[in-house]
Formats: structure tokens, sequence, C-alpha cells
């Protein structure tokens, strides 16, 4: 069973039954079935003022559904990647080897983002690539200021914060095209400098009690418990980072020795940290009798079909379990304060320069690549929570 939700299962079902009906209708039951068959069915059976996120929807339980028929199995994860594909937008093939080489230059020459961020940087500069195939700019010497400012100002909605990493993104890609002489350096002249509304905010200080409250409302009796209370315990404890958890894997955890060791996505840093027996017990706990059973070597996965683990999805890196916790507990942190996973692990380092630890083993502990950042970070926190205690 891949744990469906119930009502999962009837919409697949029902919309099983209609696609038969109409393959055995228009004699294409025994017939390969293709996109204009879908579109036809979708059109047919559907209003066609319906969203666009339900109509995306209906495709993909459709496509699962077509191979499941012809083959009687359909693979999840290879439906997730024809979805990104498929998002892609495409480009003139001159475009697409320019691409190409610029995210070898990435891997090369940079090599310090994220594997997320390095998506991202991605996308952002094959919309812009596509976005001067529209404006019918054949060439990258021809790019001027307006280029630039429709691509910034393509969605109105985006926040400050989005709009300032398509600078980024638009800052790095330009960079290349100077290094391979494809632009001049004028084009870095075109790119705003966006000013991030709340970008400043510090993190949110949680003192040890609250700490504890919001471990102690989670239900460990079930499976996702087990696996909320060992990823609260790694970031709270241990101060890892979330990517850093969500990336963990079952070899990088040294049972023997008891401890933990990780290559941080952000840093690059080889980290290995101990483990205590209260985490250790945690990450048991769900491994043995929480985890659901797949092939991934991911310590923490998905409990909701398809169960698979979290190196694509942002899912659970935006916080709102914590949150859902947080709330459940009663717990009331700093006022337009940032109370984000990041919130745990800073108060962690200042838990930790209160009970007298070296700047220099808080660095190690948190995988700064500079002592000057933890300190910094440290005392501009410890200063926030000494003004929330007296007010």
């Amino acid at each position: 069973m891949l744990g469906y939700s119930k009502k999962s299962v009837n919409l697949h079902s029902c919309l099983y039954n209609h696609l038969l009906s109409f393959l055995n209708q228009r004699k294409l039951i025994d017939k390969p079935v293709d996109k204009k068959h879908v579109d036809a069915f979708l059109q047919f059976y559907y209003n066609t003022s319906c969203s666009a996120q339900t109509k995306e929807y209906y495709i993909c339980v459709l496509r699962r559904l077509l191979e499941f028929h012809q083959r009687g199995s359909f693979d999840q994860r290879r439906f997730n990647q024809r979805r990104e594909v498929a998002n892609q937008v495409l480009l003139s093939p001159s475009y697409e080897a320019i691409l190409a080489e610029y995210q070898g230059y990435r891997v090369t020459e940079i090599a310090s983002a994220s594997e997320h961020a390095e998506r991202q940087y991605l996308r952002d500069v094959r919309i812009f690539l596509h976005c001067l195939c529209e404006r019918r700019v054949t060439s990258l010497r021809r790019i001027c200021f307006d280029d630039v400012q429709a691509f910034i100002k393509k969605n109105p909605k985006h926040s400050s914060s989005r709009i300032s990493f398509k600078t980024h993104a638009l800052r790095s890609f330009f960079r290349f095209l100077i290094i391979t002489q494809r632009g001049t350096s004028t084009l870095l002249k075109f790119i705003p400098r966006i000013h991030r509304a709340g970008a400043f905010r510090l993190a949110a200080i949680w003192p040890q009690p609250a700490v504890k409250k919001l471990l102690s409302v989670i239900d460990r009796k079930t499976n996702l418990g087990k696996r909320d209370y060992a990823i609260i315990l790694l970031i709270s404890k241990l101060g890892l980072r979330i990517g850093d958890v969500l990336n963990l894997r079952i070899e990088n955890i040294n049972w023997r020795k008891a401890t933990i060791h990780i290559t941080q996505p952000k840093t690059k840093n080889i980290l290995e940290l101990p483990i205590s027996e209260e985490i250790g017990n945690a990450l048991i706990d769900y491994l043995l009798n929480g985890r659901p059973s797949v092939s991934s070597r991911h310590v923490f996965v998905a409990h909701l079909a398809p169960y698979r683990d979290f190196s694509t999805s942002r899912g659970l890196a935006q916080g709102n379990i914590l949150a859902k916790y947080r709330k459940k507990a009663g717990i009331t942190l700093q006022e337009g304060s940032r109370q984000s996973w990041h919130s745990l692990r800073h108060s962690l380092a200042t838990r930790l320069h209160e009970e007298k630890t070296p700047f220099p083993v808080i660095a190690t502990i948190l995988g700064h690549t500079s002592v000057e950042t933890t300190r910094l970070n440290v005392e501009m926190l410890q200063s926030v929570a000494l003004e929330w205690e007296e007010s």
C-alpha cells in the first residue's frame, strides 16, 4: 500500500472509470494513449473553466492511471520528474546550449550554494532567456536595460525577497557572460539593487522551558510524531540547519561512535557532532518503529503517499510543522521576529554562549565558516533576549 488517503483513492477510482468509458467509446482501449487523448478526455468530462491548478492535478492523476492501465504499475518519482520538465519553459537551441554551459560554470567555478539554490538559479536564468525570446532578442549582446526590467517585473506578486534572489541569479549569469566574452561589464549596471522588506528581522529567542514545552506536545505514539520529534531535537539540541536534517542519510550516522557526520549543503563544511542518548533514542525509535518502508537512504521521508525523501521538496523546510507544534504548546515568541527553524538553531547558540562556551566551539557546532559571524549573531540575539525579558 502506498498510503494514499481515502479521498485520493476515490478520485483515482472515479477518474479511472471515466477514462475506461471514454477509451471504450472511441475504441482506443488497446491502443497507446497520448496527450491529445488526455486533453480530449478532460475537455469532455470536466468544465473548462476549472482552475489551472485543478487541471494540472487531474493530468497528474491521469498519467498515473494511464501507466497503471498499460503496465500494471507506475513510478511516482518519474512523474515528479516529468512534471518538473513539463513546467520548464522551452528555449531556442542556442539559448539551451548557453544555459547548459552556464550550469557547468556554476558547478566548476562557484560550487558554494545549496542544491535548492542552484536549481533556483537555473530556473531564473531559464525564465530570463525565455523572456529574451519573447522580446525577440536573439543575441545576448543586444540585452538592454528594458529587457532586465521586463524580467524582474514579470511576476508582480513576487515578494521583495524573491525579486532580490532573481537579481542575484541575473548578476551571476551576467558575470558568466562577461567571463566568456559574450557581454561587457555594462550588463551589471542594468540590475537594480532591491531592498528586501523584513530581511533584517532577527530570529526569535526560544527559552529552554519553551523548547521543552514544544517537544512535550508532540505525540510520539504516532509515526509522524516520532519523525517530527527527532527533527526538532536535531535542530534544537545540535543546531543543524533544516537542510542538513532533510538531507541526512543513514550512512551519516555512526552508531558505534555515537556521532553524526555531514557535509553541509550551504557551506560545504564537513561537520561531525556527538549524538546524545536522547537524540539517539529518538532516531532509533523513528527508524525502527515510525519510518515508512522505502528504498530511500534518507533518514527522514514524507509520511503521505508517495513516500519519498525531501531532497526536491520545500514542504517541510518552510517551517509549517514547527508553527503547528508552537501553537499547540501555546508558545508566544517576540512579535515581528523570525520564528522559523532557524530560530531554534540560533537559540541554541545563545544558550551555549550563556554557558560560557567559547565562540570557536559554537562556530564549529553551527558550521559557521567564520568565528566573527558567530560572535556577531550571538551578541545581537543576546541583546534582543535581554530587551525581551525586561519589557
